[in-house]
């Protein structure tokens, strides 16, 4: 074999090598996740949101700020929808306002502060489904900073309509 040949060999095998070596990285840092993984593993979930769920769907603010919230209950089964009726003290009592399917919280939530539960009871025919082992909805909450807003709203409805209004200025938002 000729030298230019050798080395021309040689020079392949290195290219191939370092294809390699770098389908490794990719495979081990993104497709694989193991890295992100194991820091989330270690998290406390309380140091990765703001808004914390609880079982019995009341919702603590963990920010530093105060927010506006609104819920939604998202089924499983979308027929569930109209078939279900929500049971709470809290919103016969006005602290969650519905209107057209969010639930709103009355005021805003302060730092480290708790909602009330939203429900007490979500019951679909004869079952309540607050009281199933697997849940067959999720909530869907949204919430919008107080600072973000150009006044103070005096409810959830009008504080959400404030934000929707700069978004449809297109005012330059930064979250």
């Amino acid at each position: 074999m000729k030298r230019q040949d050798k080395l021309s060999v040689l020079l392949m095998l290195g290219i191939l090598c370092l294809v390699l070596v770098n389908a490794g990285a990719i495979y081990h840092m993104w497709l694989n996740g193991e890295g992100r993984l194991a820091e989330m593993k270690g998290e406390d979930p309380e140091k990765r949101s703001e808004l914390i769920f609880h079982d019995d769907t009341s919702i603590t603010n963990h920010g530093s700020r105060k927010l506006w919230l609104r819920v939604r209950i998202i089924y499983k089964d979308p027929s569930d929808e109209k078939q279900c009726r929500v049971d709470s003290k809290a919103i016969k009592d006005g602290i969650w306002v519905e209107e057209n399917g969010w639930y709103y919280y009355r005021a805003p939530v302060k730092s480290k502060e708790n909602t009330r539960p939203l429900i007490d009871r979500l019951v679909c025919g004869d079952t309540d489904l607050m009281n199933q082992g697997v849940r067959s909805f999720r909530l869907q909450a949204e919430a919008v900073d107080e600072m973000w807003l150009s006044q103070t709203p005096c409810s959830g409805q009008e504080a959400f309509q404030l934000f929707n209004d700069l978004d449809q200025e297109g005012a330059n938002l930064t979250l």
